[in-house]
């Protein structure tokens, strides 16, 4: 499919005829840097101007296996890369290190395959050799730089679009699968940290749930490091951070919201707040308020009082 693709490219570059380009521009250094970063707090020297080059990023990547962080930083290294777009005007394609390179194979599963196979016949409709059997439709697209152009952005749109429903739809059905699992403890790995949390994939099943931070270690306040992407906690000082491996427990999973909760399992994990207000509820309700060995069992809450001056439940 790669070869097909470049020396269909190749012959429309050697010609100078006008195509629909499949492109993939040079890595925005800014992000590269805020990468290189990240990758020297996890041990990995990372050369800029290397790794703007095919090659070097090859490189880069290549150090990374093994490597505890070597999904998460991985992908962080995707994330510091342009988007592939299409385009009247070809740039390269640096993610396959490819001068001249379009979508052309078959079948034929885009639009814009299409539009190179109609310019493909009518080149050779040109020189009077057949394409596949039949000469080019005359209503195919036409030569002019607006016109393809156009096609471009239209077909570069339209496949983000679609890019975006399948995340919606995996999210969905992530968290229609886990709705029977909630209350499962989990092996995973630190995929993500964000201020708010940490995402954690699960090794089995594969899905990815958040562990908001005051899911985490008790009693503490964390600091986001967004050079390294970690949390650290200011009191235990204990740090979450891209690869860690830990156990958690699934809270709950949203369908509506397309979104999985968990929480970091052991012994000193933070019982969720809903989790606690209901174990109050029930001892209040095994225990009411009135007199026992003669003592009064009413006890003052310790929580800052809600709108009004009421206590919060």
């Amino acid at each position: 499919m790669l070869a097909a693709n470049m020396a269909v490219g190749e012959s429309f570059e050697k010609r100078g005829e006008p195509t629909l380009w499949r492109i993939h521009p040079t890595p925005d250094a800014e992000k590269l840097h805020n990468f290189s970063a990240m990758a020297e707090r996890y041990g990995i020297q990372v050369d800029e101007e290397q790794a703007r080059t095919p090659a070097g990023l090859a490189a880069v990547l290549k150090r990374l296996r093994g490597h505890p962080a070597e999904k998460a930083l991985s992908f962080q290294a995707l994330r510091s890369l342009k988007q592939a777009t299409y385009d009247g005007t070809n740039v390269g394609h640096f993610g396959l290190a490819a001068p001249a390179y379009l979508h052309f194979t078959s079948p034929i599963r885009r639009y814009p395959d299409v539009v190179v196979h109609r310019l493909l016949k009518r080149r050779l409709a040109s020189l009077g050799k057949p394409a596949g059997g039949f000469l080019p439709l005359e209503s195919g697209p036409t030569t002019s730089p607006e016109d393809l152009q156009r096609i471009a952005s239209e077909s570069s749109f339209a496949e983000r679009k679609a890019m975006e429903v399948e995340r919606e739809v995996v999210d969905l059905y992530r968290s229609f699968f886990m709705r029977d699992r909630v209350g499962d403890v989990l092996d995973g790995t630190i995929s993500g940290v964000a201020s708010f949390g940490a995402f954690v994939a699960a090794e089995q099943p594969f899905v990815e749930g958040l562990v908001r931070t005051e899911h985490l270690l008790p009693d503490d306040f964390y600091d986001y490091d967004e050079v390294a992407c970690r949390l650290v906690g200011r009191r235990s000082g204990r740090s979450f951070s891209l690869g860690d491996t830990v156990k958690v427990e699934v809270l709950s999973a949203s369908v509506a919201r397309r979104q999985v909760d968990m929480r970091l399992h052991g012994d000193r994990a933070r019982p969720p707040r809903e989790h606690r207000e209901r174990a109050e509820r029930s001892a209040k309700t095994r225990h009411p308020q009135g007199k026992r060995s003669g003592k009064a069992t009413h006890r003052t809450s310790s929580r800052r009082p809600g709108p009004g001056g009421k206590r919060r439940r």
